[in-house]
């Protein structure tokens, strides 16, 4: 009879905590998964790290900055749509993909940005200003319509 006591109650927080996992997960679970939009200021931690070399566009080529790991499970699962983008846009864009867990200088950056977990996607004009800013692999779609917006 305890146990049927104590089980709502356990049912009760076990419940709670899925629907905050849910609210917090990006994707298909409802919650935005970007950080702006093309075209809007997006904040980052530490606003200094943009101007670091890995994120500043090269003879007035936006960049798209990807971190990921090699452990990554969507990471690799994203590669071949990443490899087909950046093929598509060569010339246009300039697709710079880190691999935080064997570059500790693209981990820090990772870090001083704010990165919340892998792969996570920058896009950066040709001025240097950080347009978007897209947390989780949204499909092939999302990364070429934030590419093509790039100017």
């Amino acid at each position: 009879m305890k146990f049927l006591k104590i089980a709502p109650w356990v049912l009760g927080v076990i419940l709670l905590g899925l629907i905050g996992y849910l609210l917090m997960t990006p994707g298909k679970s409802g919650a935005p998964s970007t950080n702006g939009t093309t075209g809007t200021a997006v904040q980052v931690k530490d606003a200094s790290a943009l101007s670091d070399a890995m994120m500043t566009p090269k003879n007035g080529v936006p960049v798209m900055v990807e971190f990921s790991a090699t452990w990554c499970s969507v990471c690799k699962a994203a590669k071949p749509d990443i490899d087909a983008l950046t093929k598509k846009y060569k010339g246009k864009v300039e697709v710079r993909v880190f691999e935080c867990d064997e570059n500790a200088a693209a981990q820090a950056l990772f870090d001083r940005l704010g990165g919340t977990g892998y792969p996570e996607y920058y896009f950066i004009d040709s001025s240097g200003k950080l347009l978007q800013h897209m947390v989780g692999f949204e499909g092939k779609d999302a990364i070429d319509a934030s590419l093509a917006a790039l100017k």
